[in-house]
């Protein structure tokens, strides 16, 4: 069996302040995305690394996150999309951010009988 110097055993690869992970926790949910679009009434804050250029007639190109373009898509199903899959989209929206509604599984538990049951002694069976 070998003593190591457990102290000094994988000092190099501990994190600390100069040595971090690359990938700095989860990427944000589709819930608080559309949570954030929901509460900036129409304005969109877009950080500048997700940039890619700004055309001359003013257009600017953004690479968006996953969990965005979804939460930006269901965001126009519901504001401009047609009859039923306007209502899908706000149903969907409405689910995420408050929750599923309580739904009723049709069962009555007015007249709860309890089972007569009866111990079973050796030589019984």
């Amino acid at each position: 069996m070998n003593n190591k110097n457990i102290a000094e055993d994988g000092k190099a690869t501990r994190f600390s302040s100069t040595n971090q992970p690359d990938k700095t926790g989860r990427k944000p949910s589709i819930k608080n995305q559309l949570k954030e679009l929901m509460l900036k009434n129409g304005e969109l804050i877009i950080p500048k690394d997700q940039v890619i250029k700004v055309e001359d007639n003013g257009d600017v190109v953004i690479k968006t996150p996953t969990e965005m373009q979804l939460a930006l898509k269901l965001k126009q199903m519901a504001m401009n999309g047609r009859g039923s899959i306007t209502l899908k989209a706000i149903q969907l929206i409405m689910e995420q951010i408050d929750g599923k509604p309580r739904q009723d599984i049709g069962l009555d538990i007015e007249n709860v009988i309890p089972i007569m049951t009866r111990r079973i002694e050796k030589g019984d069976e």
